[in-house]
Formats: structure tokens, C-alpha cells, sequence
């Protein structure tokens, strides 16, 4: 099963038990998954949980039972949910594809909408690849209504068109966590957490890496060319005209060509700073560029 399938069946596994939070929930789930044919609200879904979480929402709401057809398929069963009477439905909910925000006055309702909406047109990426979570419907006044509701939590997703749907989108990992927490989808949001958790680790170290891969570059660079200049000062025959601490560094180069400038201070056996390795090295490359 994917991550977004395993965040579905854990909201379908939480309590029904309060008529406002059910209303609003089964309108996020019939705006934003279903289909009006022939009198009758239809929702199709991939997923059992989905199908048995709108069949005991309809049963609560309107004491009606929901027919659901199973079409079993070899890699994935596809179950049609249809509820009949659809003209009640959508006085009670308000099913013109427009939010109707009498549902939503309260915060819990609009987490219960929330969560509505993902199950019913909702899906998320696996963490491990990216942080993509996204909404979608056909109507465009209906994505602007739920930015709304997003806005009252102060999100602010983003929204693009995707053939002839409205997708209502977010992209980072922090702004996915704070979606599953208002749904309730705490065991997901917690394996949320510890892959950025991970991810977050993993860069640092990579930047740590690539930054001490850099510096070791820079090193070995400025090393094989302080050697270049000291064989360049010995063959033009300059090198014994070198005041004694430039010969004396000099020469520790060119024994430990791969040492650092602190090592070589060190190697030195006397009281010389990096700071001082560095400069008499500098001045060999210069006198090398003709300054001899």
C-alpha cells in the first residue's frame, strides 16, 4: 500500500461521533470525490476503509444504507459507492460544489472537512521521495473555497491546473505535518517527522562532507603549487638566495607535500603560527612569479 492509502485507512479508523464534525466531514469527502447521475451521488476509491467510512457517515446521517459494488481487479479492487436520494444529500450537506461554510463555523468542523477532502480527493507522496501533498477537483470555485479554509489555519497552499482539474497543492514536509495533525492522522504524521528527521540529518552531514571535500581540495591545490614554485626557485638556481625561514619552510614542503599549514607549523619544532606558515609560503609563490 502507498504512504497516501496508509494516511486514508488511519482517518477511516477514527471515531464518528459527533453530528456537526460528520456532516463536515462527508461533504469534504462528496465535494471533492463524487459524481450526481440519475438522482444518485456516486464515489468511486480504491480503498475498503474509504468505502466502509462513507457507508456508516451516510447510515448516521440519514439512517439510508449506501449501495457499494466491488469490482475486483488483479492488482487493485475498485469500490463504487452510491448513495441514492440525492436531492436530500445535498440540502443537507450543501453539495453544489461550493463549500458550505454553516458546516465549517467551527474549528473542529473545518479539521473534520479537512480530512473529508483528503479522503475524498486527497493524496500525499511518500516522504521517503518527496513532501507533495495535493487536492483535487474539477471546480474551480471549490479549490478557491478550500484555500479559504486553509487560510484559517494560516496555511497557504498553492494552486495549479492539471488538465481540466484544480489541484490544490503543498510542498514542503512541515506544512504535510501540519495537515495530518488536523486530520488526525498522528501514526502518519509521526513517520512524517522521523524522515525529515532523517532527511535533515542526512544533509547536514552531506554539506559537512562537501564542505570538508572543498577545504581538502583547496589544500592539496595551494600544497602543489607552493611545491611548484620551490622547484621552479631551485632550477633558476635561486634557492640558496632565500633568507633562512623561507628555505626552512621551503624545504618542510617539499618533505610533507600533503600536510596542512598547521601541520607543517608543528613539523616546524618552532614557535610559528599558522598564520606565519602561510605568509612565508605566499612569499615563496610570489618570488617564484619572478620576484627573485
Amino acid at each position: 500500500m502507498s504512504f497516501s492509502s496508509d494516511v486514508k485507512t488511519e482517518l477511516c479508523k477514527l471515531n464518528i461521533d459527533r453530528e456537526c464534525c460528520n456532516s463536515a466531514e462527508l461533504s469534504g469527502i462528496l465535494l471533492f470525490g463524487s459524481t450526481t447521475a440519475s438522482g444518485a451521488i456516486k464515489i468511486v476509491t480504491e480503498n475498503p476503509s474509504v468505502a466502509r467510512r462513507i457507508f456508516k457517515l451516510y447510515k448516521i446521517m440519514f439512517n439510508m444504507t449506501a449501495k457499494v459494488v466491488i469490482n475486483k481487479h488483479p492488482a487493485q479492487s475498485v469500490y463504487h459507492v452510491e448513495l441514492e436520494n440525492a436531492v436530500s444529500v445535498m440540502k443537507k450537506i450543501g453539495l453544489n460544489f461550493r463549500i458550505n461554510n454553516d458546516l465549517i463555523l467551527d474549528e473542529c468542523c473545518r479539521k473534520s472537512f479537512i480530512r473529508g477532502a483528503f479522503l475524498g480527493g486527497g493524496s500525499m507522496s511518500d516522504p521517503e521521495r518527496s513532501y507533495h501533498m495535493e487536492f483535487v477537483t474539477r471546480h474551480r470555485k471549490l479549490s478557491n473555497d478550500l484555500c479559504a479554509v486553509f487560510e484559517e489555519f494560516d496555511m497557504s497552499p498553492g494552486v495549479i491546473t492539471r488538465k481540466s482539474n484544480y489541484v490544490v497543492y503543498f510542498k514542503n514536509g512541515e506544512a504535510a505535518a501540519d495537515i495530518l495533525n488536523i486530520c488526525g492522522a498522528h501514526t502518519a504524521l509521526m513517520k512524517l517527522e522521523n524522515m525529515m528527521i532523517i532527511k535533515d540529518v542526512k544533509n547536514n552531514v552531506n554539506r559537512a562532507v562537501n564542505c570538508e571535500t572543498a577545504n581538502v581540495n583547496k589544500t592539496v591545490e595551494a600544497a602543489l603549487a607552493q611545491v611548484a614554485a620551490i622547484i621552479k626557485i631551485k632550477k633558476a638556481g635561486g634557492f640558496g638566495k632565500l633568507p633562512t625561514h623561507l628555505r626552512e619552510i621551503a624545504e618542510l614542503r617539499i618533505d610533507n607535500p600533503e600536510s596542512s599549514i598547521a601541520e607543517l607549523a608543528e613539523l616546524s619544532g618552532k614557535p610559528i603560527t599558522k598564520s606565519g606558515v602561510s605568509h612565508r609560503l605566499n612569499r615563496i609563490v610570489e618570488i617564484s612569479r619572478g620576484k627573485l
